[in-house]
């Protein structure tokens, strides 16, 4: 009877009320190793998504995956439990630990059912994914730069640059790697200071050449210009 009131709920969208039969009903485990058995814990599984518990909900159509593989629900077991991690994914700006865990499932799924209708969707969302941890990269790096921590934020933003070659962040990115280098140059002792003007100067032919549009082609200029002239002025 409560099984049978359990589905009923579940059928009629009624998740809280279904949610405490259900949880009672896999607890005292009373039709495992029966036909019932497997309806259950997948709709169990299910309420946790509802009730929008993604931790739990990933947790146990994890589990349901691994007991009931042959299971015709398998395939969409496995598939939400690497959406609930997507769903758990926080923005940009917070860890992003998740994130990669979402993208491991994601990516697990495609590999076991390559042929799914749903590795599309898969893969549309790892590109969203990857995103946010591309952005999470980019303000790191940026943060590096703003705190005045130069020499951390030219290695921050080359690698940045490096890593996504075709981020809309890129350009910036290697702007202020420009910046970085500059401004190490000029808080620097004098016995450095010579090396680091040139490497501002390469490295703001680099931005040049590859950004002769940008809008910040002429600081990138007024930099080199000035690296040089330090260099012959001081006679470094």
């Amino acid at each position: 009877m409560k099984y049978d009131a359990a589905m009923k709920y579940v059928e009629e969208k009624e998740y809280n009320k279904a949610f405490p039969i259900l949880e009672e009903l896999v607890d005292v485990g009373v039709f495992r190793g029966t036909e019932k058995s497997e309806k259950l814990y997948y709709t169990y599984a299910y309420a946790y998504y509802h009730r929008k518990d993604y931790e739990l909900a990933a947790h146990y159509f994890s589990a349901f995956y691994r007991n009931f593989t042959t299971s015709p629900l398998a395939e969409d077991a496995l598939y939400r439990q690497a959406y609930c991690w997507y769903l758990q994914s926080p923005e940009p700006n917070l860890d992003y630990s998740s994130t990669e865990k979402a993208i491991q499932q994601l990516q697990i799924f495609t590999n076991t059912y390559p042929q799914s209708g749903l590795v599309k969707d898969c893969n549309k969302l790892i590109d969203n994914l990857r995103g946010k941890i591309e952005l999470k990269t980019y303000n790191n790096a940026k943060l590096l730069y703003k705190i005045s921590d130069y020499k951390g934020a030219i290695v921050a933003l080359e690698n940045f640059a490096t890593n996504y070659p075709l981020s809309i962040k890129r350009e910036e990115s290697m702007y202020l790697h420009v910046r970085s280098h500059y401004l190490l140059a000029e808080n620097s002792n004098i016995s450095k200071q010579k090396e680091r003007y040139e490497k501002t100067t390469t490295v703001a032919s680099h931005f040049i050449e590859s950004y002769p549009q940008s809008n910040w082609k002429d600081n990138v200029e007024t930099i080199q210009r000035n690296s040089s002239r330090k260099i012959t002025e001081k006679q470094l």
